[in-house]
């Protein structure tokens, strides 16, 4: 499935990643992509989001291999212009006060971990998988 601007909603009304964890992460700078595996261990599946075009992204205080439930996700939630804008300022704002993107054209969210924890994309477009079994 992928999720553009367009479509966005489906994030938060069809997409759910309560309870599961970051399996893995990794950055295809050239391509500006960003690759996640997510897992929900209880259950044995997993699910692979492909983040393309991927303008910015930030992350707090982020530990998804620390202890206890504080790195299980709370909620894959899409971000407001406002609270883009707030969480996007330092990374996109030229001097001038300007914006250098757009950001309401883009897919921009948020997953929220348990420990109050946030890591932010803003993409184009979004690529996910279904969840599968593992194995």
């Amino acid at each position: 499935m992928v999720i553009t601007y367009e479509n966005r909603e489906l994030i938060t009304t069809y997409l759910h990643c309560h309870d599961s964890y970051f399996d893995s992460i990794s950055a295809d700078i050239e391509h500006h992509a960003l690759s996640v595996t997510l897992t929900k261990s209880w259950a044995g599946n997993i699910r692979k989001i492909q983040f393309t075009d991927v303008i910015c992204c930030s992350i707090t205080g982020f530990d998804p291999w620390g202890k206890g439930d504080g790195d299980r996700i709370l909620a894959w939630q899409i971000l407001t212009q406002e609270e883009a804008e707030a969480a996007f300022d330092g990374l996109i704002r030229h001097t001038d006060h300007e914006y250098s993107v757009n950001l309401s054209l883009l897919v921009c969210s948020e997953f929220l971990l348990c420990s109050g924890d946030r890591f932010r994309i803003a993409c184009k477009s979004a690529c996910v998988d279904l969840w599968e079994q593992e194995g």
